[in-house]
């Protein structure tokens, strides 16, 4: 029994018949195979043995796996020799022999080496004859047929021949399709879609590279998925996406340097700059090639190495160095002489004409899309433009058709009219006129001084502007009360101002005649409740009187103290006429009062003291209000309205049965409004809200009769709007009222800021 070997010895990957075994499966049934693992020494041995015995298949089989194993590992000139050696050449010259097809796939791979090192004319003759031989096998050969026809399209392909790459390679495809070998379908339509990226059929090469893509990941194949991904980097570098590209070459790279593939990963980088020389990315292209050309050298693959050197030199040139390219120039000659073939420079020139309409395309592609988006945006100018002059055309009918006088002043001096405006002024409707209608002859506004320069201010400020109470005077019509409004603004693309008058001659007539009517009202109303009022104590007086004369006519002295309870009844009645005539005296009395500088906290301890001795029954009173607090008003108003307020806040408490401790609050606050607010709270029986409306009318009261005239809340109410101020009442049946006044803290609505807290203090009751 034979010992094992070690040592050195010991074999280093598979024998020569295992490695053919799974070449032989990898072509005809297109399993993974790994070219790269094979026992060199006990393969050599082998061949070696077998060529002394005679036995040529043997012989046959280990020269097969020598050479395609030393092509994996870039030993091209090794491999081209085992690959030609003569059991090799025995096998394939004999197709009756019965060895498996060694010779066949020898060819194949001899022509693959001898294109990789930039013998195109020989590796071609080596696959014609391959395709003869494989035709000539019948059905057993149909697999190895398109094996050729593949190899074949490649090589067109290296050689830069579009159309006849493009129809080997379909031809390819269609056999695989037909034998349903799905490894060479897929490689298939790698190439096909290689060969339309030539063709610049763009839009015929995106779907082959997604199916292939599908395919190489469902297959488990990574060189497949490695050409797939630089086939859709091509693609996307030639219509413009160079990053993609970039990215996209890297990562199949990625994958062919696990494979050891150091001539794909060349012709990648080599593809990849050339397409970044071509958009003008000169240090992106500069990069690619000089790592495209360390990996031809190392591994001298020829065919791309002139190919690499060429494009580089268009980089040093682009970049300003002419000595270093004129060099590098020189070795892509050489590099192309020594491995030139008969169509070498047919090549070359077909290869240069590629790149220019690689460019023109592109270049194509971006003035089609700058076109298409220049002609969307004149679309959506033009339609901008539209919508505008229709918004013109609306606003400037909708102008024309408002009762209201409406002009535009220009920067210019000129002026357009509505037709309100043009009959305001007896100006022509619809047509520029020259100056402001307003500086008309005989036109003016009064009271002039303020009203213009506030219009001129405001608009140069671009801020609008609201004039009321102004008088409009024109030649030959009565003058017009008028309320005028302006804005500044851009009108047909120059400064402009635009005037609106608003004629309020007829409401201001229709105003005047309903305060008439109003004060004729409540003139009516006041004179009927002064008369019921004073009926009463006259009814007393006649009464008495009467009585007193009836009985002196009769000559009858009444007793003594009947005589005085008559007198005394009338005198009382008396005194009742004269109250109620000195408190119609004090309404109609009010006019605008003196102002001056009073403290809110004065005024309303000023009222407590005046209020208090009207009270039945002592009540307690909490003053609230900020010592600091002051105010410019009529303060002997105030504390007149003030003090009548409380007064009825100590009825309304007394007339709910209240004996003591009722409570009044009495405060004083400075609004955010640049108001003050006084306040008078009760906790008496309250207001029903249905009279909320009717307790500031002249005479109504809601006390027994005789005991209120009904004018307070009247006074009041007259007190507050002549300090320019208001007078309000909140109140809830069964919770008490709270009546408010409120007056400006100055008469330009200013006011004294407080500046301490608010203190709180309780009057004692008297």
């Amino acid at each position: 029994m034979a010992e094992a070997p070690s040592g050195d010895d010991a074999p280093r990957g598979p024998s020569a018949a295992a490695y053919v075994a799974g070449l032989r499966a990898f072509y005809e049934r297109g399993h993974e195979f790994e070219r790269q693992s094979l026992d060199e020494a006990g393969t050599e041995r082998a061949l070696a043995l077998a060529e002394s015995e005679g036995r040529l298949q043997d012989a046959a089989s280990a020269a097969l796996a020598l050479g395609v194993f030393r092509s994996a590992v870039g030993r091209s000139g090794e491999a081209a020799a085992a690959l030609s050696r003569p059991a090799l050449e025995a096998g394939f010259d004999d197709p009756s022999a019965a060895w498996p097809p060694f010779g066949l796939i020898a060819k194949l791979e001899l022509a693959r080496v001898l294109s990789q090192s930039g013998d195109f004319a020989e590796g071609m003759a080596v696959l014609e004859k391959a395709l003869s031989h494989a035709a000539a096998a019948g059905p057993a050969g149909r697999v190895y047929e398109a094996h050729v026809l593949l190899s074949v399209g490649l090589v067109h392909g290296i050689r830069s021949e579009p159309v006849p790459y493009a129809e080997h390679t379909l031809r390819c495809l269609r056999l695989a399709r037909t034998l349903g070998h799905a490894r060479l379908e897929a490689h298939a339509s790698v190439n096909l879609a290689g060969a339309y990226l030539t063709l610049l059929r763009f839009e015929d090469a995106a779907p082959l590279y997604d199916d292939a893509l599908q395919r190489s990941r469902s297959l488990g194949s990574r060189r497949l998925e490695a050409l797939v991904l630089a086939g859709q980097g091509s693609l996307a570098g030639m219509t413009g996406d160079l990053d993609r590209n970039e990215a996209l070459v890297t990562a199949s790279n990625e994958i062919f340097e696990a494979l050891g593939d150091g001539f794909q990963c060349a012709r990648q980088l080599l593809l990849f700059g050339q397409t970044a020389l071509d958009a003008g990315d000169v240090p992106r292209a500069g990069r690619a090639l000089e790592r495209a050309l360390a990996l031809t050298e190392a591994g001298g693959f020829h065919a791309v190495a002139g190919d690499v050197l060429a494009a580089l030199s268009c980089v040093y040139e682009r970049e300003g160095d002419p000595p270093r390219a004129l060099a590098t120039l020189r070795r892509a000659v050489a590099a192309r002489a020594a491995h030139a073939d008969a169509r070498s420079e047919e090549r070359l020139r077909t290869l240069e004409v590629r790149h220019q309409l690689t460019a023109a395309r592109r270049e194509a592609e971006r003035t089609r899309i700058a076109a298409a988006a220049l002609a969307t945006h004149n679309a959506e100018l033009a339609a901008a433009v539209a919508r505008i002059e229709t918004q013109a055309r609306d606003l400037r009918a909708i102008l024309e058709c408002l009762p209201d006088p409406i002009w535009v002043l220009r920067a210019g001096g000129d002026a357009w009219l509505n037709p309100a405006a043009a009959r305001l002024f007896g100006l022509p409707a619809g047509e520029l006129i020259a100056g402001d209608p307003l500086d008309a002859p005989g036109s003016r506004l009064v009271p002039t001084p303020g009203h213009r320069e506030a219009l001129a201010f405001e608009a140069a400020r671009r801020s609008p502007v609201r004039l009321e109470g102004t008088r409009l005077e024109r030649p030959g019509a009565s003058p017009l009360s008028v309320t005028i409004q302006s804005v500044a603004f851009d009108f047909e693309g120059a400064p402009a101002v635009l005037y609106a008058l608003h004629d309020l001659t007829e409401f201001a007539r229709l105003e005047a005649e309903v305060r008439r009517l109003d004060q004729l009202a409540a003139l009516g109303t006041m004179a009927g409740g002064a008369a019921h009022e004073i009926n009463n104590p006259l009814a007393t007086i006649q009464g008495n009187l009467e009585y007193l004369l009836g009985d002196l006519r009769r000559g009858v002295e009444p007793p003594a103290d009947e005589r005085l309870q008559c007198l005394e009844d009338a005198a009382v009645a008396a005194r009742r006429v004269s109250d109620i005539i000195h408190a119609l005296r004090t309404f109609a009395s009010l006019r605008r009062p003196t102002l001056s500088l009073a403290s809110a906290e004065r005024i309303l301890r000023a009222s407590v003291a005046s209020a208090r001795p009207t009270f039945r029954r002592p009540h307690q009173v909490w003053v609230t209000c900020d010592p600091e607090l002051e105010l410019v008003t009529g303060e002997a108003l105030l504390v007149q309205a003030l003090t009548q307020l409380i007064c009825n806040a100590a009825a309304a408490l007394e007339s709910a049965g209240d004996v003591a401790g009722g409570g009044i609050e009495v405060t004083a606050v400075y609004l955010p409004s640049g108001r003050v607010r006084f306040e008078v709270r009760d906790e008496g029986p309250g207001i029903a809200p249905a009279l909320h409306a009717r307790i500031f009318e002249p005479f109504f009261t809601t006390r027994p009769v005789g005991q209120g005239k009904g004018l307070g809340l009247s006074v009041c109410l007259g007190i507050a709007r002549a300090l320019s101020g208001t007078l309000s009442v909140e109140s809830t049946p069964g919770a008490g009222a709270c009546f408010r006044l409120e007056v400006p803290a100055s008469p330009t609505g200013g006011a004294t800021m407080p500046g301490a807290s608010p203190t709180v203090s309780a009057a004692s009751p008297r």
